[in-house]
């Protein structure tokens, strides 16, 4: 198994695995595609969906997240069908993981504390957001 480090940071780590191969379906105009694992595999997945995580630059991106069953992992997509992810926090690394109602009081983003750095990320409603933050 190979793990890269993405951004520099020992916390955020991109993983790539021989297991990986095998979720392969296709290809479709050059861009590998992924079996649709998250609805057929509930071994793996615990939670998907989209959210929207926030960019240091405060722009906010729409991205599919997901945890593993073990809760040891969050990883984020481009979109859903993205055979590879844009990164994957480990979560047993990450310090507090809480509803963020100082900067967003409609109760609909968390924030993670990853090495001293709150990232944000927004649900679609308050409901939503409690089903990420447990």
């Amino acid at each position: 198994m190979t793990t890269l480090l993405a951004n520099n940071n020992p916390s955020l780590l991109i993983v790539d695995s021989p297991a990986l191969s095998e979720a392969f379906l296709s290809t479709e105009n050059g861009v590998p595609t992924l079996l649709d694992h998250f609805e057929d595999d509930d071994s793996r997945i615990m939670q998907a969906g989209y959210l929207y995580k926030t960019c240091r630059t405060g722009k906010s991106q729409r991205r599919f997240f997901s945890v593993t069953n073990e809760g040891t992992s969050l990883s984020y997509y481009k979109c859903r069908g993205s055979a590879v992810a844009l990164a994957t926090i480990h979560l047993a690394k990450t310090g507090a993981i809480t509803v963020a109602y100082e900067s967003d009081p409609s109760g609909c983003t968390f924030s993670i504390e990853v090495l001293g750095r709150a990232y944000f990320v927004k649900a679609d409603s308050p409901q939503l957001c409690s089903e990420w933050v447990v």
